[in-house]
């Protein structure tokens, strides 16, 4: 589903990588010139870098967005130019193998991707990098040359955990997507959970937030189970069919999702099934089929309700592509009007300058709403919509309408 889910195995990566971080962050930047001079018919470069279907949406979301602001003039009287950087090789690793050298090659992948986008002329931004694995790395090497990074698709909390200075994510994390499930559970009248996860770290945060926020709403959480590896989901659910509860917490892959949403159904129990992580809506739908349970899942947008912006863009990239927009396309398209709305402000090409106004003063509104970051680079702005699913037909809550 979405590219941050692999992650849920992420945690030792962030130990091989980050040692270095302090000292890069003390000795690459100062190394760096201040500015990025061009010639007067020299392109501004920006850089997306994916290898999925995921990838490709948030190609073609800033392809449409470069088109439009050349259309426009372009900015600081240069015209904007994409590179697509596509990651091109997997690790392939014998079973059995230790997971650091599965990490080791995900790491040189990434550093390799990286030096190979630097080397574009007039290079004033990265956006993409798909999985938290890919990210931390080349975040890493681009803060080695001042080079504002952003990550449009990844939830992951461990990709701002240490504040580098040029990282930008454009999604709220796990943390806060879980509180934000929480308080849509609460606006449609769930009262009581059951929370069902695996045994991950990152499954762990987002229980916890859930309960915070859910403890400050008065929804009680009671029951919390953990689902060993290779257990029964019947035997699993059916020590839950004693309990009083009206929806149904499930945190892990899609897989572990998918296979409890069915078996609830076929218990028949009447709860509404929560994914408190972002997954692919009509995947989703194609993987549980026709279920009893409502499922409820965080979604970038409401495809039924668009914002007057929203359906502007969707027009738009329908026209030029000739098909609908995924929804981070949309991600895409806003991570080039965030970079342009800071060149602009800027007044120039200091990427130092850039950074500091990305991280300090920038409120910029785009197709998804409004984009400010935290200190250490997190969108905090972000409300998402929430999907349901029941029967295989889909419908859409917005927060507050």
């Amino acid at each position: 589903m979405f590219p941050e889910r692999p992650g849920l195995r992420r945690r030792t990566l962030l130990g091989a990588v980050t040692g270095g971080i302090a000292g890069v962050a003390a000795r690459g930047v100062s190394r760096v010139r201040a500015e990025t001079t061009l010639g007067p018919r020299e392109d501004i470069v920006i850089a997306t870098v994916g290898n999925d279907h995921v990838g490709a949406a948030i190609r073609d979301g800033a392809l449409l967005a470069i088109e439009q602001l050349n259309a426009a003039g372009g900015v600081l009287g240069h015209k904007l130019r994409l590179h697509v950087e596509t990651v091109e090789f997997q690790p392939k690793i014998e079973p059995g193998q230790a997971p650091l050298r599965e990490q080791a090659f995900i790491r040189a992948r990434a550093i390799n991707v990286a030096e190979r986008v630097m080397d574009q002329r007039g290079l004033v931004a990265v956006i993409g990098h798909d999985t938290v694995d890919d990210a931390l790395p080349a975040a890493i090497s681009y803060l080695s040359r001042g080079i504002p990074f952003i990550a449009p698709t990844i939830t992951t909390t461990g990709l701002t955990l240490h504040g580098l200075g040029n990282l930008f994510a454009t999604l709220p994390d796990n943390a806060e997507i879980s509180a934000q499930t929480a308080r849509i559970s609460f606006d449609i009248g769930l009262r009581r959970a059951v929370i069902v996860r695996d045994r991950s770290a990152d499954a762990l945060e987002i229980s916890l937030a859930y309960r915070n926020e859910a403890a400050i709403l008065g929804i009680p959480v009671i029951e919390e189970r953990s689902f060993p590896k290779g257990a029964s989901p019947r035997d699993f659910l059916a020590g839950l069919q004693g309990l009083r509860f009206d929806h149904l917490l499930i945190i892990g892959p899609d897989e572990l999702q998918v296979v409890l949403v069915k078996f609830a159904s076929k218990f028949g129990l009447n709860v509404t099934c929560i994914l408190p992580t972002m997954a692919n809506v009509d995947s989703m739908r194609e993987q549980i089929g026709r279920v009893i349970p409502r499922v409820l899942l965080p979604v970038l947008r409401a495809r039924d309700a668009p914002t007057p912006a929203q359906a502007v863009w969707d027009r738009a990239y329908t026209a030029r592509f000739g098909v609908k927009p995924v929804d981070f396309a949309m991600q895409g398209t806003d991570a080039v009007g965030l970079l342009a709305e800071g060149i602009t402000r800027v007044g120039s090409l200091d990427l130092a300058e850039l950074r500091r106004v990305l991280h300090s003063e920038l409120a910029y509104t785009g197709v998804g709403g409004r984009v400010s970051f935290r200190r250490n680079g997190r969108i905090y702005t972000r409300l998402l919509g929430f999907a349901s699913i029941r029967a295989n037909e889909v419908a859409y809550y917005i927060p507050g309408a």
